[in-house]
């Protein structure tokens, strides 16, 4: 039995042992025992204290009296714009610079002979074979080289000028040589010409004057080339001495009203060539002759490349003095030169005004498929004479304004522009 001690005096360890045995023989067994000391009695509860009496609540605060506004301050004065600055003065262009000395002087005759091809040279000949008008021959090259020209024939000069054979003689073979200096070193450029002489006039100029009616058959429009078809007209007598002109081609009336009035001939007694192309030179002269143009009194082309002699000499000045065809640039009209749908365009209407004959708006006028290709001075002409019924399209409506046009097709076009004066 353990007695717990006292109350404030801690509590008591005590160790329990216990002897176990048997016999002889004998164990023990040790506990470590805590006994807690005796609690503390509670002391009295103390009497709670009396309340405090609550404070009386403080008077509230007078509010404050609303500050007075500021008084807002003037706004400032805009600054000054400031002044412009000056533009700056623009910067001096740099001076070119000077071309490179070539590394030799054999480079630079080189590359001149390269450059020196006959395009650089033709002017406004199509081939070195058919040269008919002044070839333009350059006297330097490029780099910095020196060229003088050589001819084996006087129907091309030294400074290109060329003089054609008259009518009915044999084309001249010329042999052109460039020789390309450069100091002491010189080279050698060959070309090999032909010059063409003049075309033949088969048979002269002969005013028009009336004779009796042609009359022939109706003849299909063939198509390659079509056509807005003409009513029938007068036709001077026509004895038809042309193989290539058959009565059942569709230009058989159109040549025959040409030729019966004087405005064609033919390119050989036996032979008209409607497909051939007509030349800026041979338009000015038919339409000389449509007016019945008085030419004897005509002073000396003023077209450096329209030789005296020339049948269409005379025509040319006369064509360019009443404002229906015009040189194309350096002095030169191009006599020889193809002239185009939209060109031949161009004059039909120009000689038009210049006759006093009115172009009728018979029909409307119908866009080609290829519109856009023809130029813009040419535009209002091919729509006046296609509403006229003086000009139409080829193939699949297109009016190939930059195709040429042939003898036939302006045969046609002035039987048509005949009836309407």
């Amino acid at each position: 039995m353990a007695t717990r001690p006292d109350s404030g005096s801690g509590d008591a360890i005590i160790t329990l042992e216990a002897v176990i045995s048997k016999g002889a023989f004998s164990e023990n067994v040790v506990f470590s025992l805590t006994v807690i000391e005796e609690p503390e009695e509670p002391e009295e509860p103390e009497e709670p204290e009396e309340p405090e009496a609550p404070e009386e609540p403080e008077a509230p605060e007078e509010p404050e009296a609303p500050e007075e506004p500021e008084t807002p301050e003037a706004p400032e004065a805009p600054e000054a714009p400031e002044a412009p600055e000056a533009p700056e003065a623009p910067e001096e262009p740099e001076e070119p610079e000077e071309p490179e000395e070539p590394e030799s002087p054999i480079t630079a005759i080189e590359a001149d002979k390269i450059a020196l091809t006959w395009d650089a040279i033709r002017g406004e000949n199509i081939s070195p074979d058919s040269v008919t008008s002044a070839l333009v021959l350059p006297t330097s090259g490029l780099n910095g080289t020196t060229i003088s020209w050589t001819s084996s024939s006087s129907a091309i000069s030294e400074t290109g000028a060329v003089a054609r054979p008259q009518a009915g003689s044999e084309a001249v073979s010329v042999v052109l040589v460039a020789v390309i200096s450069y100091g002491d070193f010189t080279d050698t450029k060959t070309f090999s010409l032909i010059v063409q002489p003049f075309a033949q006039i088969s048979q002269p100029y002969q005013p028009y004057q009336p004779a009796p009616a042609y009359v022939s058959v109706p003849t299909p429009t063939p198509a390659a080339v079509v056509e807005v078809e003409a009513p029938r007209t007068e036709i001077s007598a026509f004895v038809n001495p042309f193989k290539d002109v058959k009565e059942n081609d569709w230009f058989y009336d159109d040549v025959a009203y040409a030729v019966s009035r004087g405005l064609f001939v033919g390119t050989s007694e036996s032979e008209f060539s409607p497909f051939l192309d007509v030349t800026r030179g041979m338009a000015a002269a038919v339409f000389a002759r449509l007016n019945g143009a008085e030419l004897a009194n005509i002073a000396a082309s003023t077209f450096v490349d329209v030789m005296p002699g020339e049948y269409y000499a005379s025509p040319i000045e006369w064509a360019n003095a009443n404002g229906l065809a015009y040189g194309v640039g350096n002095g030169r009209f191009a006599p020889e030169a193809k002239l185009t749908r939209q060109d031949m365009a161009v004059i039909i209407k120009r000689y038009a005004s210049f006759a006093g004959i009115s172009l009728p708006s018979a029909r409307p006028y119908q866009a080609f498929l290829d519109e856009i290709e023809i130029a813009e001075y040419a535009k209002e002409a091919v729509k006046d004479l296609y509403m006229a019924g003086i000009v139409s399209g080829r193939t699949g409506n297109t009016f190939d304004p930059k195709g040429y046009a042939t003898r036939a097709e302006f045969a046609a076009l002035l039987r048509r522009l005949s009836l309407l004066g």
